[in-house]
Order: C-alpha cells, then structure tokens, then sequence
C-alpha cells in the first residue's frame, strides 16, 4: 500500500536551535505498515513480494516537513535533514534483508552495514539523532513477531559474527560504491557507525524477546488464576507447568541463547507474578492443584531466596532488593502450608491404603491386576513423598493385605504391569515377597528383551557396515539403544543381573566367521565419521538438555554411548572415548551431509556447517496435550465393518491390513514386538491374504483377553479418524507444526501442482499398565505440502520438509479411548521460497 504523506503525526524530530531557537516542526505520521516508500506521494514504490506484508525498516521512513520557518538557513538544514533520512532508506533494506536471509552472507551484510553506517553519518551530520532508527526498528518489531524471531536467528548466525569479523579488517575486500562518497572516506565514516548500530539492533532485539517471554507468564498467570474463578480445576496443573518453558520455545528456534540464566530468570519471574498478582485468597487454591513437581519448585525457589538473604546478612551487608525483602511472610507461608499439607495427606493415605487395603473394594469378589497395580503404584508414591520421615517404616510393617492380594490374583499381570509393580513394592519394603511371587513373570520379561536386543543389535550392525543408508542405520541405533536401556532399567528394578554383555559378545562373535560382514563392520565404526556422529549425538543431548526433553537427552546419550561400546569391542575405539572433553580437546572429522541430513529427518537435530544449531523436536505442551486428549476423547469409531475370512474387523484397518501397513504387537508377557500380519511371501491369492489378516486379528483378540467384541473396537478405532483429532488440536499457538522462525501452523495440506506429499502411519498394540489395549500411533508426513497457520494463511514448504508425531491411546472398558502420556513430535518445515530471495534488495 503507497504511503499516505498526507497524513499528520504528533512524533518529533530531532531539534535543531536556529538563529532565534527556532526548532524544526513535527513530521508526519509513517504508518507501520507501510514503510516501503522513499519516493514522492507522486511516485510511490510499489509492493515487493512479502516486503508489503512485513515492513521494511528503513526505505519507507522519510520525512515531510510542515512549512518552512523563516530563516533561509533553517531552510537549508531542514532539506539536508529530510534528504540524509531518506538516504538511509536503501542500504537499511538491503540490511534487513540480509540479516533475515536463512544463510545470511557476511559480505552482504558487511557491506549493508557500512552502507548503512555511512548514512547515519551523514545523518548525524545534517543534526539528526540515529537513536530514531533503533526507536523506528525496536516499534516495527514490536508488532511483528515473526520478524523479530526471524532477525533474532539472523543476528546470532554465522553470518552476522563474520561480518562484523569483516568490520575489522583495514580493507575489506568488496567493492563500496554508495555515492556520494569515495571508499576510503566511505570506510571511515561507516565503521563506527555501523558497530554502534549492529549493537543497538541487538540490543532491541533482545530486549523485545525477553520482553515476549515475561508477557508469556503474565498472562499464562491470569489464565491459571481465571482457570480457579471458573472452577475449570483441572486446567490449573498443566497451565502452571507450563509457565516454566515459557522460553523453550525461543530457545529452541535459536532466538535466545541456551544458558546464560534464561530458566532462572524464568523461574524469578513466575515468583513474582504469583506474589504480586494473584489474589492472596486465590492463591491457597492454585497451590492445592499445581504438581508436586511445581510445588517443590516454587518451594525451592523461596528457600533459595532465602538462603541468598542470610547469606548476605552474615557478610553483614544490607539485604539486596529483589532477594528475601520482596516476598510478603503471608506469600511464603501459603507455600509452606501446601506444603506440609500434602505431606501429612500423603501419609494418611499411605497408612490408611496400606494398614486397611481392600484389593476387592473396587473389583468385586475378583482381584483386578489393573486396579491392584494402580493402587500399589500410588502408596509407592507417596511413600517416595514421604522421603525419610521415620514414620513410613511404621506404614510399612502393615503391608499384609497387599501382599495377600498380591498371592491371590488370579489372572497374570502382563509385561507392563510386572515392570511398573516391582519398583513400586520394593519401595514399599516388599520387595522379596514380590520376587518370590513375580519372579517367574520377570524372568520371562528379561528373557524376551535379551532376545528383542539380540534381533536389534543384529539389525543396527547390518546398518552401520552397509552405510549407504545412514537415516536407516540411525532408526535401527535408536532401536538397539532403546531396546538395551529398557533391559537394564527391568534388570535393575528386579534386582536380577541384565546380562547385556552376553548378548554383546554373542551378536558380534556370530559375525565374526563372517568375513565380508565383519570387515565391513570394522571399516565403518572405524571410520572418523563415527567419531563425528558421536559428537553430533552429544550435542543433541545437549540441546535437548536445554529444552528439558529429559527422554530425547537420554536417546542421543545411549546411541552415542553404543557406539562407542561396539567400536570399544571391535578393537577401533579409544579407551577414553567416553569422555566428552578429551574427544573436544582433540581436532574433530567434519560430519557428512547424508549423516547431518540423516540426523535432521529421523531425530529433528538439525547441525548445519555453520549458524545455528537446533533441535526441531520434543514432547507437546500440557495445552496442546489437553486438547489432544480432548480431541481423542471425542472421536469415533468406525461404524463400518468387513468380514474377512470369516471375522468381522474393521474397514479401514481391513484395508490397511492387506496394504502392508505397519501393524505391530507386543506380547503381553515377554514385551518382544513382532508384525501383527506377516507380509513375508505375501501370497497373490487374496484368500489366503486374507486369512492372515484374520490370523493378526486373533492375536488382537488374545491380547484383549479373549474378548472378541474389545478387539473389533480397536480394529475401528484405527481410522483417518485419529489424524484429524491431532490436527484439530492444533488450532492454538502452541502447536508443534511450526516454521523455523516460530510460526505455529494448524494443518499441512497437499500443495497444489506440486505432487501429493508422503505419508506413512504405523500403529502397535499392547497392553498398558492399567491392564487395558494400548494402540501406539507413529505418523509421518513429507515432501511438497503448505503450511496452514490457524488463521487460513498459506505458506508452500520446500520438498525436504517433513513431520513425525507419536501419541499412544488406550481403549476403556464402555468402549471410548483416552491418550495415555504426552506425545511426541519431529517437525522441520522450511519455506519452499527462502528468505534470501523474499527479501531481495
């Protein structure tokens, strides 16, 4: 839209004192959105591209004067005044632009600095004050959001440090050719200037972020504090638990540095907003529902407060603002209360389920596994609570009525139930009465996981020799990892040896007859691309560390550490791998584009050569996991069915079933996966295809107990259905369907004239602790698609861009399904027209 100079405006200009100390008038308002014009009313520029969407900072910010003062002189400054503004306009773009590019050159945006520099030179000279830019700069960006992530990123990549590295270099070796002025006094003038201005741009920038982060808890305050006026009580926990990662998301697309105190900051600022914003007769209330979790935070938080202020009145300094003093007794004493209210509730409960449990209260005649291993779990934790108050043991010594439970269940607890009741009994000081009863059960279940690692190690080995391809070799790393971590996790919580080793020296002594195989083997943990990819898998467990994904932090370790283990027994690794430091101290080999391209599709860790590095993926936000579960609980069922080879199944996974969709299934006792449909020889007779389809649904049926009708439900349940749940709760802004400078999106839909994306979708059935069907949903979608933001905009992705999310559900007993934990995601979505050629100077 031409700018309207018509229009008038009440800002100042910068004084300039005449003759008689006469000053210049105010200018005319420059409307934010349209900062694209230098020329006359006369001669607008026109749009370019997304530049008429966004803004551009300088090009647009002219000035026209009221009428001129008397003096001649007056005159004169006034008209120099206006043109050094307006000179600013070019170079200021290109600079935006070239801060905002996804690669940002340092020589262009060298040049644009100096260019730029050399302009409010001469601004400054004619009387202008250069704080007007950063003041125009820091108002453009505060109504822009993405812009202001967008130059965040721009400003902490590589290009932005090389060139201000440029900066000082006597003589850079581009051309400057910003008329009027000759290169060398170009150079000179520039220089200074532009420092200044690269600072003060960082500066704003920051100061706006920071200031998006407090907005972020202020009002995510007001909303817990609405969520108890409207009785909404179980919205408070995951609203509360969410103001702590009010700056991961700006952490996580690079927008803020990782460190530097961010997350205490964070944690000060939720201290205050609660202390001087919510009502203190609110506050008892929004205590009573937050975590355990929070609530010890919060509690932590106070005490450290405190522990600061005796600390400084032992130096016998005056207490510092902002320590001890600002924090009223009645604040702190509401804290405590919950506190030692929870406490002393946890311990009624625990000698009260343990002194007087009922295993058939809830049941009937019949011990329920599910209820049973539900109500054991709970006592565990809060015995846990309790930590070392002396009375627990009291508690403790009145476990008969578990244990007779325990002795008299009638139906096996599966494999989950097995691994969640012993921890939870040993931590009840039963744990060798529950060896006795279970020890069959967890022998059973280390059994199955040897053997489930024996097939994973032998898969991640075939991998790893093949290298050529290495997202492969990472999904059967990821597989192996996992696969040990949970054998040495139910090792530990039975008390009984893993045995890991074994399986080691088994899997690759078997391969050692194997010539070919083993030297292949050899060559490729030997290669320095391993030593790479460990490094890489470091620092994805500490960008995960940052963002608090304690699970995906977990997952880079013990790949990382795999590794290193087979190298070690393979005779290519060195005795100190396993220490990061010395690995840092000596030169590290630069990491393949498949191994950094690998990482970024299986794992979101995206590691460019240079500029930012990120960590794409992560769990959804307590909102969004809400919403989900909402969403889920709302869904349908299919209604229609087919008969397939004499069971009546349903359509949708009928189709699928027969089209070599991922189905698994876990066996219930010894936690091995195998296919649901065995599609090896995959018979071109469809009878016998489908027999084997009817084949898998008996296994559904086995695993549902025998209950025929249960696992037809959950043949129904698996339908487009449950994608579109997902992608309905992601109306909000907190959505994991973002660009990489933050923008939320609510669908990605097929692009058009550009092919149809690819989607894959697996689903694996088990049981869950609660003893009920449990469907695990991993959903993939990439290629050519568009990004949909909740408000109908259309962005085109670049074909590289993909998506996974993980979610699990299981099946209740009247029918409905519920989400079980908190899903998962992995999204790296680019713009198929990159940002360098958006803004193009």
């Amino acid at each position: 839209m031409p700018n309207d100079v018509s229009a008038s405006s009440n800002r100042p200009v910068p004084t300039m004192a005449g003759a008689e100390g006469a000053s210049i008038a105010t200018l005319p308002d420059v409307s934010t959105s349209a900062l694209n014009g230098r020329a006359s009313a006369a001669t607008p520029t026109g749009p370019r591209g997304i530049l008429a969407k966004i803004g551009q900072f300088f090009q647009g910010v002219k000035r026209v004067f009221a009428s001129a003062p008397s003096k001649a002189v007056l005159e004169a400054r006034q008209n120099a005044l206006a043109q050094a503004w307006d000179r600013i306009s070019d170079p200021g773009d290109r600079l935006l632009a070239a801060l905002t590019a996804r690669n940002g050159n340092p020589e262009t945006i060298a040049r644009a600095l100096l260019d730029t520099g050399a302009a409010l030179h001469v601004y400054k000279e004619a009387g202008g004050n250069p704080r007007e830019v950063v003041d125009t700069i820091r108002a453009q960006l505060k109504g822009n959001p993405t812009l202001l992530r967008q130059l965040a990123i721009g400003l902490r990549g590589a290009g932005a440090a090389q060139a201000q590295a440029l900066l000082q270099t006597p003589h850079p070796k581009f051309d400057l050719t910003t008329p009027p002025l000759d290169a060398t006094l170009h150079e000179a003038l520039g220089r200074p200037e532009a420092e200044h201005l690269m600072m003060e741009i960082e500066s704003a920038v920051n100061d706006l972020l920071i200031g998006e982060i407090d907005s972020s808890i202020e009002s995510g305050v007001k909303a817990v504090q609405e969520s108890v006026y409207q009785g909404k009580l179980s919205n408070i926990a995951p609203q509360f638990h969410a103001l702590f990662n009010a700056a991961v998301p700006a952490i996580q697309f690079g927008a803020v540095p990782a460190g530097a105190g961010i997350q205490e900051a964070v944690d000060e600022k939720i201290l205050r907003q609660l202390h001087d914003t919510v009502d203190p007769d609110c506050l008892p209330r929004v205590l009573r529902y937050i975590s355990w979790e929070d609530l010890i935070r919060v509690r932590t938080g106070l005490q450290s407060d405190t522990s600061a202020a005796a600390g400084t009145a032992a130096a016998g300094e005056t207490a510092a603002p902002g320590v001890q003093s600002r924090f009223r007794a009645e604040f702190i004493g509401a804290v405590e209360l919950e506190y030692c209210a929870r406490i002393e509730e946890s311990e009624n409960e625990l000698e009260c389920d343990m002194g007087d449990y009922d295993p058939n209260a809830k049941s009937g005649d019949a011990v329920d596994p599910g209820q049973f291993v539900r109500d054991v779990v709970a006592m565990a934790k809060n015995a846990e609570m309790l930590g070392s108050n002396p009375r627990v043991n009291t508690h403790f010594q009145q476990g008969a009525p578990i244990l007779e439970a325990l002795q008299k269940s009638e139906q096996p607890f599966n494999s989950a139930q097995v691994l969640a009741l012993t921890p939870a009994l040993r931590t009840l000081k039963l744990g060798t009465v529950a060896k006795t009863v279970l020890g069959r059960a967890q022998i059973a279940i280390l059994d199955g996981q040897r053997a489930n690692c024996t097939e994973r190690l032998s898969g991640a080995l075939r991998s790893l020799a093949d290298r050529t391809h290495p997202d492969q070799a990472l999904r059967d790393l990821r597989d192996v990892s996992s696969a040990f971590r949970s054998l040495r996790e139910a090792a530990n919580a039975f008390g009984l040896s893993s045995g890991e080793d074994d399986v080691l020296e088994n899997v690759i002594g078997g391969r050692s007859g194997q010539d070919q195989d083993m030297e292949q083997l050899v060559a490729a943990l030997g290669d320095p691309q391993r030593k790479a990819l460990v490094e890489a898998l470091r620092t994805g467990a500490q960008l995960a560390g940052v963002t608090d994904e304690k699970a995906l932090q977990k997952e880079f370790l013990d790949m990382a550490a795999m590794l290193g283990e087979l190298a070690k027994r393979l005779g290519v690794g060195d005795t100190d791998e396993s220490s990061s430091s010395q690995s840092a101290a000596s030169p590290q080999p630069k990491l393949s584009d498949g191994w950094r391209t690998a990482l970024r599709d299986v794992f979101g860790l995206d590691l460019p050569e240079e500029g930012l590095r990120r960590l794409n993926a992560g769990r959804f936000t307590p909102a969004h996991t809400q919403r989900l579960a909402q969403e889920l609980a709302f869904t349908k069922d299919e209604k229609r069915v087919e008969t397939v080879a004499g069971q009546e199944i349903g359509w949708s996974f009928a189709a699928d079933a027969r089209h070599a969709l991922s189905l698994r299934i876990v066996d219930p006792h010894t936690t091995v996966v195998h296919p649901l449909v065995d599609h090896s020889d995959w018979p071109t007779d469809p009878g016998e295809r489908d027999q084997r389809v009817a084949t898998g649904f008996l296994e559904l049926v086995h695993l549902c107990g025998g209950n025929r009708s249960q696992a037809q439900r959950l043949t129904r349940y698996v339908n487009p259905e449950l994608m579109n749940a997902f992608f309905r709760s992601c109306a909000d802004g907190d959505s994991p369907i973002r660009l990489p400078d933050g923008t939320c999106g609510q669908r990605l839909l097929k692009a058009e004239r550009r092919g149809a994306p690819v989607e894959s979708k697996a689903f694996t059935f088990s049981r869950s602790e609660n003893g009920r069907p449990q469907v695990d949903v991993d959903y993939r979608i990439s290629g050519s698609m568009e990004f949909r933001s909740p408000d109908g905009r259309a962005v085109l992705l670049a074909p590289d861009s993909h998506m996974e999310i993980r979610f699990s559900f299981e099946l209740l007993s009247y029918g409905e399904i519920a989400l079980l934990g908190t899903p998962t995601y992995n999204c790296y979505l680019q713009r198929a027209n990159d940002a360098v050629e958006a803004f193009l100077p």
